[in-house]
């Protein structure tokens, strides 16, 4: 009898354990997988602030541009409005018959 309640008590702790472990594991998976879930939406925002970057410094190198040849970029904006310089006679292509 008193072996019979030994083998209960130990089943019960085996079990106990097996649940234990059983608990842990899956705490252990969803943890690992919340933790690549992060690392997969930082990893997209990393790639969207590098493609902001890009685009700054397009935007920047543009400017920089405008900045050191004033007069340059000022008559190519004259000239895309239909302006020109004193003297210079412009001529029109019309298409013909």
């Amino acid at each position: 009898m008193v072996a019979a309640k030994g083998k209960k008590q130990k089943k019960k702790k085996n079990i106990f354990l097996r649940l234990a472990c059983a608990a842990f594991a899956v705490y252990v998976v969803v943890q690992v997988v919340s933790v690549r879930v992060q690392l997969w939406n930082k990893s997209r925002e990393l790639e969207f602030l590098e493609e902001a970057e890009r685009q700054q410094q397009l935007i920047n190198e543009s400017l920089k541009d405008k900045n050191e040849n004033p007069e340059k970029y000022l008559n190519d904006e004259a000239r895309d409005q239909g302006f020109s310089l004193p003297g210079e006679q412009i001529f029109q292509v019309v298409p013909g018959n």
